[in-house]
């Protein structure tokens, strides 16, 4: 299954990563993290390694 992790593309930083088997489970649980992310980033991309 492929590792996703999501970028805030304003500081280049990490913000979390996981496992998951498809990409609509690994984008509602990035729409859920960045949700729950105090503060939030303003801009953020959900990305997939090979």
């Amino acid at each position: 299954m492929p590792m996703y992790r999501i970028r805030d593309t304003a500081t280049d930083d990490v913000l979390a990563t996981a496992v998951h088997e498809d990409v609509s489970t690994a984008e509602a649980w990035a729409a859920v993290v960045v949700n729950d992310a105090d503060p939030a980033p303003v801009t953020w991309v959900l990305e997939r390694d090979q």
